[in-house]
């Protein structure tokens, strides 16, 4: 089942001035673009003064342009931050291993057993030993056929158990991948604050690494940690004097350990912020690839991110210096308890304190002693890297929207939206309306009164930043009024489901996206292949003015594919294609958020003629006319509209008809009129 609520929450994302604080010229959103380029170790950085909450909603946009940090797009989460995280991060780990719990205490069970086995092939050993020291050759031979027998069945006992943690990090991998979409899929238009680069980064590259390092510690370092155990206890079983040797070096080894495990995290966490960056960067610049080239900013694309390979390749230098002194530090931490460990054992030897044969079963023990501290130490990198992705993605799934369902013992069921049968009821009403963008310090909406009728056709028209693509985020509940409400026939937007407010609404972008898939996969989005009517797909598209072009200029039809969004069509052909996908839907409510601009006069002309006679002889499922609005900059498609609201400065400043505004002569939508008029 595709998702429903995609192309609503996809169409409501803020308009880039408001979301970045910028004038809406194409000078200065370049001059932005180009700024974020010019000083790519800006994200690199770590500071203090940006740590983010440990629990907070969706990352939000400061108005210099640079997005603030935040679980969802945080690629420079401070240290000290992911430290405090640790703990719940482990208990998320924990939660969802609990599902596994059988599997996972049968891998114990044969962990045991391996190390089991391992005591029994020391004494095996030892009897070897012994036995061609005395000349008893069948003894030998008899003890060596059994090392080879519990050898044998150490390596079952390890592939049943390699196998089964295998299945289960598979298992917990897949859940987790599953459970970071969706939540990147309900936060919708908050997800969109973050770089879509680093949000692929996550959902892949740092999921995989999440389950590697549960996989390494599952099946490396925890069947190590049975083993040093049992063996450690074993050696204590033979020589509490020579034991107690051996731990006399601990301390040593934990000073080591401990500050080069701090350097390794301090550069492990810098390549994989580098990492999330190089992705964004190299997303935004592929998507952008037209950009580039109209500019000749080839080179200078590709020195900035030669600038964060740089600094990735400088961090994983660092990283691959720790990891590779760590093998030396615990080489001579090992070469120094061995040295203690002969000194002693020759004077208990010396002393009759200790058998010949002892001897050699401690020594093999040490052997196997020193086995997990090296799993360690070779696994230590990874499992590091593992455990700092948990961090950044766990402190994603924490993350809550803006904009949230009610609890379900305050939600109106769906039957709230289709009761209202009178027309008495407004459509639409918004109730002194003030809204401000995170962040921002002005409101981009002051106050706003506006009412609107069931079957009424509503023209919104302003200059640029007046508000009117913020009037219609809030319509489709993308934002919550910072105060005042919206109602949907006479029902507070917030005491409604999401699915429900944008399945009576829909909403047709400027920017339109389609999928990479068939026509028909765009204009059907959201519904299952057994339920898609052709009749009513084709019917969408002939009031889209879009089954000509697809019927008789593409190859294969309906069936022909649209390229990554929508690259082999025309920026018209896209947007016809939209205008069906929302018509496919039959919403009681129509907003069109400069939907023609991408259209010609003549197919605008046609397709509005269209939607008029549309909603003129439809209605919806409660027996009302459907409402369509529309915002516009063109004013020459708006003239024949029921009414025309003029928004300026976050208000409405005028309403009427295009006959009531014109009389005006020194309002707003007159002068806008005349200025878009003159030749």
């Amino acid at each position: 089942m595709r998702s429903v609520g995609f192309q609503a929450v996809a169409a409501c994302r803020p308009p880039v001035h408001h979301r970045r604080g910028l004038a809406p010229s194409c000078r200065q959103q370049r001059a932005v673009w180009v700024a974020r380029w010019r000083a790519p170790h800006r994200r690199l950085s770590i500071r203090a003064s940006r740590l983010p909450a440990l629990k907070c909603t969706a990352s939000p946009v400061a108005s210099d342009g640079v997005r603030s940090d935040g679980p969802l797009g945080d690629a420079s989460t401070s240290l000290s931050v992911l430290q405090v995280r640790r703990g719940a991060t482990y208990r998320h780990l924990f939660h969802r291993f609990q599902r596994h719990l059988s599997l996972l205490l049968v891998a114990l069970l044969l962990a045991l057993a391996a190390t089991a086995c391992l005591i029994v092939l020391v004494r095996l050993f030892s009897e070897v030993t012994g036995a061609v020291g005395a000349g008893d050759t069948r003894g030998a031979l008899r003890a060596a056929l059994l090392c080879v027998s519990v050898l044998t069945a150490r390596s079952l006992v390890q592939f049943v158990h390699d196998v089964l943690l295998c299945e289960t990090c598979v298992q917990v991998e897949t859940h987790l991948r599953h459970d970071l979409v969706d939540k990147i899929l309900a936060i919708g238009s908050d997800a969109g604050d973050a770089e879509t680069g680093e949000l692929v980064y996550r959902a892949t590259a740092e999921v995989e690494r999440v389950s590697s390092a549960c996989l390494t510690v599952l099946r490396g370092l925890l069947p190590s940690a049975v083993q040093f155990v049992g063996v450690l206890a074993y050696m204590i079983y033979l020589s509490p004097v020579l034991t107690a040797s051996v731990l006399l070096t601990a301390p040593l080894m934990s000073v080591v350990y401990g500050s080069l495990e701090r350097r390794l995290e301090r550069h492990v966490h810098r390549v994989q912020q580098g990492m999330a960056r190089y992705a964004s960067m190299a997303t935004e610049a592929f998507r952008s690839v037209r950009l580039v080239q109209a500019y000749s900013a080839e080179r200078f694309v590709q020195r900035s991110l030669d600038a964060v390979a740089g600094e990735m390749k400088r961090a994983k230098l660092r990283a691959s210096r720790v990891r590779a002194l760590i093998a030396p530090a615990v080489s001579i931490c090992y070469a120094f308890t061995v040295l203690v460990l002969l000194a002693i054992s020759a004077a208990c030897v010396a002393r009759g304190l200790l058998s010949a044969k002892q001897l050699v079963a401690f020594l093999a023990s040490m052997a196997f002693l020193i086995e997990p501290i090296q799993a360690f130490v070779s696994h230590f990198g990874s499992v590091k890297e593992g455990e700092n992705a948990a961090l950044r993605l766990f402190a994603m799934m924490e993350a809550e929207a803006r904009v949230r369902d009610p609890p379900a013992s305050q939600r109106l069921r769906t039957i709230g939206l289709t009761t209202v049968t009178t027309a008495a009821v407004a459509e639409l009403h918004l109730q002194d309306v003030w809204f401000r963008y995170p962040h921002a310090e002005r409101y981009a909406l002051r106050g706003v009164e506006l009412v609107i009728w069931p079957g009424e056709r509503v023209a919104i028209v302003g200059g640029s930043g007046s508000g009117k693509s913020t009037l219609v985020a809030l319509l489709c509940r993308a934002y919550d009024p910072t105060r005042g409400c919206v109602r949907i026939r006479g029902v507070d937007v917030r005491q409604l489901a999401l699915a429900d407010v944008r399945r009576h609404l829909c909403v047709v972008p400027q920017d339109a996206p389609l999928l990479s898939g068939s026509v028909r996969d765009n204009i059907t989005f959201g519904w299952a292949d057994a339920d898609v009517d052709d009749g009513r797909l084709e019917a969408a598209a002939r009031l889209a003015r879009a089954h000509d072009f697809i019927v008789h200029a593409l190859p294969h039809g309906y069936d022909t594919r649209v390229g990554e969004g929508g690259a082999c069509l025309s920026g018209g052909q896209r947007q016809r294609i939209a205008i069906a996908r929302a018509l496919y839907r039959d919403p009681s409510v129509l907003v069109l958020d400069e939907a023609w601009s991408a259209l010609d006069t003549e197919n605008e002309a046609l397709v509005q003629r269209a939607l008029e006679e549309l909603f003129q002889s439809s209605s919806s499922s409660s027996g009302l006319r459907k409402t369509m609005i529309w915002v516009a900059h063109r004013l020459s498609s708006v003239r024949h509209a029921d009414r025309i609201i003029v928004m300026e400065d976050g208000a409405v400043a005028e309403s009427g008809t295009h006959e009531q505004l014109m009389r005006r002569r020194d309002g707003r939508y007159a002068a806008l009129y005349a200025a878009q008029m003159r030749p």
